[in-house]
Order: C-alpha cells, then structure tokens, then sequence
C-alpha cells in the first residue's frame, strides 16, 4: 500500500467506465449506535466539508470488461457497512442498511475523459466529489480504466464507510475476485461498529476516565494543535499541502524493530519519539500531546471505520535511546484510555475543553506487512482528498518497502519551511538511532 495525495498522483487515460450501484429493496433501520467520530464527521459533511478515501489498484495486465460488471455487486454484498448510510434523525443520526442485492449501472463509459493524465485525473476526480456522500444510499464512486496491457480499479468511499485497514481489505477483495481466487471470509463491519458503539456505563472514578482528566489537565484543557506555528491564524481554514517521504529502508525498518526491542521500546513510540525530538529541536515543546487513531488488535477482515482515540503525551527533550522506553511506557499506560470511547469523556468534560483548530493534531501508524497484500504484478495506492486545513496531520505506515510518512498540513511559506526542517530531523534522528542500536546489539551493550 502506498499513500499519496492528489498532488502527487495521475492516472493514465484509457477506456473509462463508472458504475453506479442500486439496491433491490429499500434500506431499513439497522439500530446500530453512531461513534463520536462519525457524529463528528457527519457534521462536517453537512457543514461542506466532505472527506473521502479513494482506493486505486493498478493491475498490469488487460482485465475483461464482464470481470469488471461483476466486482461491485460482489464486494458490496461482501461488505455490510457499504451498504448502509446515515439519515438525519430528531436528535441524532440514524444508521439504515440495504439488502446484499445489489444491481449495477455503467452510468459513464468513455475511450478516455481527456488526452492528458492531469486533466483526465481531474475528471475522475470531479466525479469522486460529486458521489461519495454518507448521506445517501449506496453512494460510493467505482469506476476502471481498461487499456491494452494494464488496468486500474478506483474505488472511493466516505470515510464514515471505510479506514485505512479497510482499504486493505477491499484491495484484497478485488485483486482476488478479478484473478478469479477464491474469497477469505469477510466478517462484518456493522458488527464491528455495533461493538464499538455499545455505551459504556462509566463511572466518575473508572481510572481510565480519570487518565483522561489528568491528560486533559495536562494540555490545559486543549484538544490537541501542532506545537509549531504553521502560518494560519485560529478560526482560518487554507489549502492543504501534502508531503510525502520514506523515513527508513526495508532493512533499517527492520533493524530498528529489532534493535529498540533491547531498549525497552517498540516501532511506534520509536517513531513518535524521533517526531518529537525533531519538534524539540525545531522550538517546540519538551513534551508534545497528540491523538493516536487505533484500529482493532484483531485480524478480522471487515469494512468499516473503527476507531479508538489513544491520547498521548509524547517526551521530546533528552538522550532519544532513554526517551524510547518512556514513550512505550506511556503509549501502553495510554492504550486503555481509548476503550470507554469519546462520549463518556465529552459528557464529563465536554464544557471545559478547549480548542483553537477545527482538526485535530494527530499521528496514526499502520504497519501493512502485518496484512494480507495482492500479488502478481498489483500497486496499490490510497489517496487522501484535497480540502481546507488548519493544523498538521500524519500518517506513518510500513510495507515491504520500509517506513515512510504522509503530512497533510496548511499551504503556507510558514508550514512549508517548518515542515521542511521537522521531517529533515525526523528522518535524521531516526537513522542515528538505527545506527545506535545496531552499534549497541554488535558491542553487547545495553545502554
């Protein structure tokens, strides 16, 4: 898997052709509880402010078009949670569901929407943003461009519907359902979400309620902003800008996870130290508060967003090797917090937070060499969408090429040079500390 943006992406024209899925029977209520994530999503996409995932998976080979009629209707009636949307209720959201039955239209086919890759990817583009709303019954955008020797498969969906995990399993999905492979199990999203949902009945002395009162007192009561000034006032909203980098080789990835091991730490505290560190230097603070999105621990392979919120106060300032284990330690101290879920901590301490961004500042990981990945000649890339932003935000993931990172962040001189200098040290700190604990693995030392 690879993740990129619409800046630093095009597709290369061919035969176009967009399905546009119907159900046989109308959607019902499926009493399946709405996250505090997807309330808050929702309310954005009211306010104007959609965001999508768009999956692209490029085959190199001429795929049949009747293989392509066929794949919709397949991973739908796979995947639960694609079939259902959101309804605005009385008070609240309601989630319906569609029956698996599921019927498709070519509504565009085309030898080629332009000439030129840029203005064909606009179009396709154009039409990702004039379909995928949660709002609506089986609004999801597919579409494939077929040429002589390759074909590529895009696929976007609200991210109400999907993660990047889920990504990774509808990849899967269509790589095995176009080579004609026999199909892993497909658990269920809206079970997965029904799980996730469940209210929790908390108490005011739970310790995990009182691990989030004591990170909020900790921030002041802030949800959490980059700690550097990014150029962008509070209140104000500006193009985004994406950046793009691999931070580690397979074999320094490789080293690093097992070299901090020694050390009493793990990759992703590993990372989010280095990041730290690079802020340190960079004028920030000598401790940094984020939000760390956490999938599910277990290999179940469903389509749905599924979230938990891990807040983190990360050490920034001193030797990086003695920074590891207190990182790790924490980011395990922390990992609790996440499992009462938003509300409890918005009904107890809703009225005194604070915030200044609209986003939040927050730093995911998702290591994809622990999921299954096509094979046979197949890329896979996820593209994130292009909106207005008034904070940073990054993405970290592994695959079988290394470490590497995506920052969504302002479009400002400001955010441009901070940036510049932020992953610069990143990347720097992070390979000292490879080299440090390959030294120290190779002398016996464990300091």
């Amino acid at each position: 898997m690879k993740l990129a943006s619409l800046e630093h992406y095009s597709v290369e024209p061919g035969r176009f052709v967009q399905w546009r899925p119907q159900a046989t029977a109308d959607a019902v209520p499926t009493g399946v509880a709405v996250s505090e994530n997807e309330r808050f999503h929702l309310d954005s996409v009211r306010a104007g402010r959609h965001g999508w995932l768009t999956l692209v998976v490029d085959f190199s080979r001429a795929i049949e078009r009747d293989r392509l009629d066929r794949l919709v209707p397949i991973l739908l009636a796979r995947h639960d949670a694609l079939r259902s949307h959101f309804v605005v209720g009385a008070g609240d959201y309601e989630r319906h569901e569609c029956g698996p039955d599921i019927t498709t239209t070519a509504v565009a086919e085309a030898d080629g929407v332009s000439t030129s890759a840029t203005a064909f990817t606009d179009e396709v583009m154009g039409r990702i943003a004039m379909v995928c709303n949660p709002l609506r019954p089986l609004d999801h955008f597919f579409s494939a461009v077929a040429r002589s020797d390759s074909t590529t498969v895009i696929c976007a969906f609200d991210h109400a519907y999907v993660d990047a995990r889920s990504l990774t399993v509808l990849a899967g999905d269509i790589s095995d359902i176009l080579a004609d492979r026999p199909l892993r199990t497909a658990d269920s999203g809206l079970d997965a979400v029904r799980g996730h949902t469940v209210i929790q009945n908390v108490s005011a002395d739970d310790p995990r309620l009182t691990g989030w009162q004591r990170y909020l007192e900790q921030t002041d009561w802030q949800i959490p902003d980059f700690p550097l000034d990014l150029g962008v006032a509070p209140g104000t909203r500006v193009p985004m800008r994406t950046r793009v980098e691999t931070l580690l080789s397979r074999e320094a990835s490789r080293q690093l996870g097992t070299g901090v091991r020694r050390h009493g730490g793990r990759t992703l505290p590993t990372l989010l130290t280095c990041i730290g560190a690079a802020v340190h230097r960079n004028g920030g603070p000598s401790e940094m508060a984020t939000i760390i999105p956490a999938g599910p621990s277990s290999d179940e392979r469903f389509v749905a967003w599924v979230v938990e919120n891990i807040p983190l106060r990360v050490a920034c300032a001193g030797d990086v090797l003695e920074l590891l284990k207190i990182n790790a330690d924490r980011l395990a101290t922390a990992r609790p917090l996440a499992e009462i879920g938003l509300t409890p901590v918005y009904q107890t301490f809703g009225d005194r937070l604070r915030r200044k961004r609209d986003d939040v500042f927050m730093v995911s990981y998702v290591d994809y060499t622990r999921w299954y990945e096509p094979v046979d000649g197949v890329e896979v890339r996820q593209l994130s969408g292009d909106h207005a932003t008034d904070n940073a935000q990054w993405w970290l993931w592994r695959d079988a090429r290394g470490i590497h990172v995506r920052v969504r962040y302002p479009a400002t001189a400001r955010a441009d040079a901070v940036m510049d200098a932020v992953l610069a040290d990143t990347a720097s700190i992070l390979e000292q500390t490879v080299d440090r604990v390959a030294m120290s693995r190779a002398g016996g030392a464990s300091a």
